[in-house]
This record gives structure tokens, sequence and C-alpha cells, in this order.
């Protein structure tokens, strides 16, 4: 769930739906009072890039915390879906990124305005954690007292129901003939169409060096999911480099990491094998 560890990113949203940054820290703290947790972030996309950024936090002392969360984690599926995740034990949820070794408990909800998804608050902490109707009203009410934001009626459930079906389109040389703007396009005319994609081969165009692509990470030792950055609304992008994405290999586990998070994954080989075959 985590990419770069920092502090509070000091970049004000541009979004005139957002909320004054000193509010979101009043209902962070706030809510500490009803959900005791060890940190707490209020999480924005990005205007420009994307990235969903940290625009608030609440970070335990002598702790370091993040400026951009991880696409695949619990904070990424919350923006794609608009619902709530509940992972009472993190150890079992399949969507949990490793961060703090002492965390046992994540909560991520978004937070709506003028009926579009303007943040998402997520917490995390140890012990136990039960949310029930109550609980859920009295951090909806101090949401909503702070920050004039709503949260979703009810929590949603805890486990595997915060998956969905992933359906893959893989284009080859040979198949048709759709170019590499055809598949570009594809992958657009989904996102816009209001289905969460992901579009993977090597597209440094769209990557402009915000992470690694894939062949850099396994050189530097880094999972997969560094590599995972924002396009557009519904759009995202995993960069390949030299790599080839065929999901039958499944390199770094990148369907395995992938499968599950999106609608649709619309997969380049056209472009994977012109990178290999341009390499010294």
């Amino acid at each position: 769930m985590k990419q770069q560890p920092g502090g509070l990113n000091p970049l004000e949203s541009e979004n005139p739906l957002q909320p004054q940054i000193q509010n979101c820290e009043t209902c962070l703290a706030l809510l500490q009072s009803i959900t005791p947790h060890r940190y707490a972030q209020w999480v924005i996309e990005d205007s420009a890039n994307h990235d969903y950024r940290v625009y608030a936090s609440v970070v335990p002392g002598g702790e370091q915390g993040y400026t951009t969360a991880h696409r695949t984690g619990i904070i990424g599926q919350v923006f794609r879906l608009e619902q709530a995740i509940l992972a009472p034990d993190v150890s079992k949820h399949p969507l949990y990124d490793p961060f703090d070794s002492s965390i046992q408990w994540e909560l991520c909800f978004p937070l709506f305005r003028a009926g579009r998804m303007v943040a998402a608050i997520n917490l995390e902490g140890a012990g136990a954690l039960e949310v029930c109707q109550e609980g859920w009203d009295r951090i909806g009410n101090a949401v909503h007292e702070t920050t004039g934001c709503m949260v979703p009626p009810a929590s949603s459930a805890a486990g595997c129901d915060c998956l969905v079906h992933t359906r893959r389109i893989a284009i080859r040389p040979g198949d048709s003939n759709c170019g590499r703007a055809d598949v570009v396009g594809l992958a657009r005319t989904l996102a816009r169409d209001g289905e969460s994609t992901l579009l993977v081969g090597p597209f440094p165009e769209f990557l402009r060096k915000r992470a690694p692509n894939m062949e850099q990470a396994q050189m530097q030792g880094l999972s997969v999911s560094y590599c995972y950055v924002g396009v557009e609304p519904k759009l995202d992008l995993l960069d390949t480099g030299g790599l080839m994405p065929d999901p039958c290999a499944d390199v770094m586990g990148w369907w395995r990491t992938s499968n599950g998070r999106y609608g649709f994954v619309v997969v380049d080989l056209l472009g994977a094998e012109q990178a290999v075959s341009s390499r010294p």
C-alpha cells in the first residue's frame, strides 16, 4: 500500500470540492478518539498525474509516513471501487501491502462531496477492530462535521469481496491489424466508459520516469507493486520495459498482482516484442 516514504504532502489540492487541509487534519485527530489507530491518511487523487497523494496524515512518533500510496493495495482498490474496505486481519487480506509489522487491521473508506468521490481516509492500527453500525455512524458524523464530506452508509464486508472479476485482453502480433495506438485507444475507451483498466506494455511516454518500469524494478530488487502509475481517471499503467508481459509466464508476479484489482487488463504484446528486439 505504500510507495514513497516521507511526511505530509505540502501541496494544496486543486479540486474545489476538497476541504481545506486544516479541516482534514482536524478530522483525522477526531477519528483517533472514535477508532484508535497508529496511522491515518487523507488521500486524494492528484489531478495532474493521478497519483494517490497523502494530503494530511497522522504518523506515530519516531516512524516514517509516506507521500504516495501503492495503486495495488487497499487504498487503490477503494479509489477504483468507490466503496469502503475493512481488513480486520491484514495477514489474511489479499490486498494488504505490508508497511509496519505492528499493524493488524486496516480500514479505508471513500469520501464524497456533491456526489463525487474526492478523497479516501485510511486508518491502520493494532489489536482487534470491530466497526458496528453505531461506530460507523460516529465516523460519518465526525467526517461530515469537520469537512462537509459524506461517507458510505455502511462499511463493506471484509475479506475477498473487495476483489473484482478481471477480464484480460492480450493483443499479439498477427492477432489483428491493431497498432500500438489502437491498443492505447482501447484502454482509454474502457476507462472512460467507467471500467477500471490497466494498460500493460512498454509505454515510457506515459510513465515519464515517475516510477521504475518492471525491468528496472527487477534489477533493483523491488516488487512489481512499485511500477503501477496513473494515466487518467480509471486508467493505470504497468510499464514492462524490455520484459515480456505474457500472462502465462507471469514475470515478477504481475498478473497475480493485477488480477482481481482491475475490471480490464489490456496487454500490449506488440510493443513488448518491438522493445525486446530493439535492445542491443
